[in-house]
């Protein structure tokens, strides 16, 4: 993993710590809304367009609430 890798990797655990206490009380729809309009989830979006192999690990905390990366 690069320097870059690493930080974003650190970045996206910060992330979805946080996301995680906010995303776990939330029903579906709920969901849609808080992935396209929250800042929070626009960043997680973001590292997920950077790094694809985060897709399982951001999934695993959020659920499916982002499109899966295109390889």
């Amino acid at each position: 993993m690069t320097e870059l890798q690493d930080s974003d990797h650190l970045k996206l655990k910060q992330l979805l710590d946080e996301a995680r206490a906010l995303n776990l009380r939330m029903f579906p729809d709920q969901q849609k809304l808080w992935a396209a309009e929250s800042p929070l989830a626009q960043e997680i979006k973001s590292l997920l367009a950077k790094h694809p192999e985060y897709d399982g690990e951001i999934r695993a905390v959020v659920g499916g609430v982002f499109p899966a990366p295109k390889n």
